[in-house]
């Protein structure tokens, strides 16, 4: 029993099992707390993954907001860029570092008010910009893979301290312009983005807008003298050919053309002036390359001859006028007076590209070219010169109708189009020319009458016809036009005893007198006369036609305007409140546009197109246009800014470009040297009125004396006593390339030093001088395959100074500088070949003592090129014209929450 008792004393039996039990259960929970930490853990991992997700999404967002800042950066800086280079008045007077000053700042104010201008969009408050507009640049919710239904994204501008009373989302839309640092700050932008699961991205940052340094050219004091082809110092005159293909002629290369002598075009051509491109009947010119097409005076196109220039190119000229031919103006056109289709059938007129017809008469007057119109120089106190050290000459003063630029078209069945235009500057009218009544040798009106109209058809004169039932007295009436025996019978004109002054007064007070200026008449669209915007002294001006015939022509009244507003307002009352007068208008012009195809064979008319396609438009008159087909016209009327004196002061700015440029083919005015020294120390006015390109490129003086002193074969160099020529060749090394420099004009005459002068003078520190002369051989060198002509094969530089003539097929690769005229004959082609001339220009001959370059003006400072860049970035790759528009739209307080 006893044992029994210690048996169930000591026994441990199922304690293993309690043990097991609770290790079972610890190591279960453990599993447990381990599975739960793993799947906290994930869970987190995945909350953060979908955070990042959504941040990143958030983050896409600002980008493509960022991206769209790029490009209004990149638009603002092109339009500033392209607004200052043409805007920029080239005649301040100041440095090359301080015009390039200028650029700059006008190129920051332009950036920052286009670029003020696009963001603000819709916004009207100023500061602002438009929320809306950065929220169209994100296109992240427009694709296919955004659930709309489940994600949201939101763009929005909170104020700078948020509060639950900020309702608007654009309240806190502001920027700020800091021109110090150059910078636009568009803040408080604010992107929220939620996904599916309801998991946001919340970025708020203001973003900085650098302005981009740009890199304007700066003008150089040389010209590019290696891409030039041709200087013409009495212009380029086409020879007649016979219309085929083959004989079309062309121009790569820059060309400065002066005027042809009108004893050069006796017996071709009528009532020429002014011409430095004269294509005679049957001649095709193209220019198919050249930086700048320089003329003195005007392109003059005979009949069935073309005249086209490329896109690539920019002409400079005094005008353009064709009589059933063809002009096609692709590049960049600039015009101080007028395009004009004269009488003719089927001309072909194509502008497109740029053109600048910046022809007025406060710009004309107020510019370099002032003398040269016969007007004395307004100096800076406000008093007028005749700059008698500038010139010798007196030139005829022109009218006011010289000195506006227009589009004239006079001839039957013509088309222009000016449809094809990017920019439009006209800031002429057109005017109706009066011929002079001479009386005893002097000249009574000559006066032209002032239209509305920058763009015109010779038939819209009508309307500026006074009506009969306007011209009369209480016992007479008079009819419009009047024979001339009937007028001056009238107007009480003796034409043997009155003088000009006389007969002035006698046409001024006549025309007073018959004018009705009280009565109302249909013709005036119900109007009275003084209620047309006419003089109020003066209603009426008197025009004389001389028909040729013995009894003397016609005179005309028409109305007389001294307001161009009240002009261009007048006709647009006239043709376009009036249906009646707009027909009978339109059958007036319809006589100008039929009875057959144009030189294109399309339907006649003048096409432009609507204001708003043009890039610029600016006109200071109405713009009539004409559809041949629907027979029925349309007038546009002036820009508000034909008046501004910004854009006066553009005018004034290319007048001044173009002085410069038939100086010395350089775009400044500024850069115009007033004391260029030869040899003898004697001073050189590259400013001068009288001067041309040939003056200031070629060193006449050395060259003649050079020619004149090698009257022989010596060396390398070839003597033509014939031709008065020096013909240079150079060595293998630089291909066997040959210089000709001829004294082949009539006569050169130049300063020299007085040796003769006293001892005393000479010890003076002036120079005294002596005007000297040298006869030339008066002969024109020929480029040609045929005997005594100079082959073009190897030819690579011509400076002569008389006439040049290029034989017919024969193709010449150099440049050609010559004082007369240069004549091409039908197929000749003139090619600039910069290197090979480099070459000649720069190679020795006379035993290393001469090079061709001595015998131009600051000749050792020509290189293979003359550009010069300004740059201020501090970038040592002052060539590099690529930008990184990234680096300059940048996060400024960025917060993620």
């Amino acid at each position: 029993m006893r044992a029994k008792r210690e048996l169930q004393t000591k026994s441990n039996s199922g304690f293993s099992l309690i043990t097991v039990i609770l290790a079972v259960g610890l190591v279960g929970i453990l599993v447990m707390l381990v599975a739960y930490i793993v799947i906290a853990n994930f869970r987190m991992k995945m909350s953060g993954l979908k955070e990042k997700d959504a941040f990143y999404t958030a983050e896409r967002a600002l980008e493509e907001i960022r991206t769209g800042l790029q490009e209004d950066i990149a638009e603002a800086m092109s339009e500033a860029y392209t607004n200052v280079m043409e805007s920029y008045n080239e005649s301040v007077k100041s440095g090359d570092a301080a015009m390039d000053a200028q650029r700059q700042a006008a190129y920051e104010r332009e950036f920052f008010t286009i670029l003020q201008k696009r963001l603000r969009g819709s916004e009207g408050r100023a500061g602002y910009y438009d929320i809306t507009k950065l929220r169209n640049y994100v296109d992240l919710d427009k694709e296919g893979s955004f659930d709309k239904t489940k994600e949201s994204l939101v763009v929005t501008a909170v104020a700078e301290k948020e509060s639950s009373q900020d309702s608007a989302v654009n309240v806190g839309a502001k920027m700020t312009v800091d021109p110090t640092k150059k910078k636009i700050t568009v803040r408080n932008v604010k992107v929220i983005y939620v996904d599916e699961k309801g998991y946001a991205a919340i970025i708020r940052t203001n973003i900085e807008l650098a302005v981009p340094p740009i890199q304007y050219p700066t003008p150089s004091t040389l010209p590019d003298l290696m891409n030039m082809i041709v200087v013409a110092g009495k212009g380029i005159y086409c020879e007649q050919g016979t219309g085929s293909g083959t004989e079309d002629s062309e121009i790569q290369g820059s060309v400065y053309a002066g005027l042809v002598p009108e004893t050069k075009l006796k017996g071709v051509a009528v009532n020429i002036k002014d011409a430095s491109i004269y294509l005679a009947p049957n001649r095709t010119l193209n220019i198919s390359k050249g930086e700048r097409i320089v003329c003195a005076g005007e392109v003059s196109l005979a009949q069935n001859s073309a005249f086209n220039s490329a896109a690539e190119t920019t002409v400079w000229a005094q005008g353009v006028n064709l009589s059933s031919a063809k002009a096609e103006l692709l590049g960049k056109t600039y015009l101080s007076d007028d395009l004009t289709v004269k009488a003719g059938n089927g001309s072909y007129v194509k502008l497109a590209g740029e053109y600048y017809g910046y022809g007025d008469v406060e710009s004309a007057l107020n510019s370099e070219n002032c003398i040269e119109y016969g007007y004395p120089k307004k100096n800076l106190d406000g008093t007028y010169t005749g700059e008698s050290v500038r010139t010798a000459n007196t030139y005829e003063k022109k009218t006011a109708a010289a000195l506006s630029s227009a589009i004239t078209i006079n001839g039957k069945s013509t088309t222009l189009d000016m449809s094809g235009l990017e920019r439009l500057l006209l800031a002429g009218k057109n005017y109706i020319a009066s011929k002079a009544l001479s009386t005893s040798g002097t000249s009574g009106n000559s006066a032209d009458v002032l239209t509305g109209e920058s763009v015109t058809v010779k038939g819209t004169q009508l309307a500026y016809l006074v009506p009969d039932s306007l011209l009369g007295t209480a016992e007479k009436d008079y009819h419009n036009p009047m024979d001339y025996n009937t007028y001056v019978k009238a107007a009480g004109i003796d034409t043997t005893k009155d003088n000009a002054a006389a007969v002035q007064t006698k046409i001024k007070q006549f025309a007073k007198n018959i004018a009705r200026t009280d009565k109302a008449v249909k013709e005036l669209g119900n109007r009275r006369l003084k209620e047309t915007g006419v003089d109020a002294e003066e209603p009426i001006q008197t025009v004389f036609y001389n028909d040729g015939s013995s009894a003397g022509g016609y005179v005309y009244f028409y109305l007389n305007f001294t307001d161009e507003k009240k002009a261009s307002d007048f006709m647009q009352v006239y043709y376009k409140k009036n249906p009646s007068l707009k027909k009978m208008m339109d059958g007036y012009l319809s006589f100008y546009f039929k009875g057959q195809d144009s030189f294109e064979k399309n339907t006649s008319g003048i096409y432009v197109k609507d204001q708003t396609a043009y890039l610029r438009y600016v006109v200071g008159g109405n713009i009539l246009s004409y559809d041949g087909k629907k027979k029925s016209g349309n007038l546009d009327g002036a820009t508000v800014e034909e008046n501004s004196q910004t854009v006066t002061e553009e005018e004034t700015g290319y007048q001044n470009m173009w002085y410069a440029l038939r100086r010395k083919m350089i775009g400044s005015y500024d850069l115009l040297k007033t004391e260029v020294k030869d040899s003898d120390g004697i001073s050189h006015n590259e400013t001068a009125v009288d001067r041309d390109v040939f003056d200031n490129l070629v060193n006449e003086k050395e060259m003649v004396q050079f020619i004149e002193s090698h009257g022989k074969k010596e060396g390398s160099i070839v003597y033509d006593e014939n031709e008065k020529s020096c013909t240079f060749t150079a060595s293998q090394e630089d291909g066997g390339l040959q210089t000709i420099m001829a004294h082949n004009g009539k006569k050169s005459t130049f300063l020299v030093k007085d040796e003769s002068a006293s001892k005393a003078a000479l010890e003076e520190s002036t120079i005294k001088t002596k005007e000297t002369s040298v006869n030339g051989a008066d002969k024109e060198l020929v480029i040609g395959n045929g005997n005594g002509e100079h082959s073009p094969d190897k030819l690579r530089l011509v400076v002569c100074t008389g006439d040049v003539r290029i034989k017919a097929g024969i193709t010449f690769s150099g440049i050609i500088m010559a004082k007369g005229t240069i004549t091409l004959e039908p197929g000749a082609k003139l090619l600039s070949s910069p290197l090979d001339a480099a070459k000649a220009f720069q190679s020795q001959m006379n035993n290393g003592k001469t090079s061709p370059k001595d015998f131009f003006w600051e000749g050792d400072k020509y290189v293979l090129g003359n550009s010069q860049t300004s740059n201020d970035s501090g970038n040592s790759d002052k060539d590099s014209d690529v930008y990184h528009i990234e680096d300059y739209v940048t996060y400024k307080n960025w917060e993620r929450k």
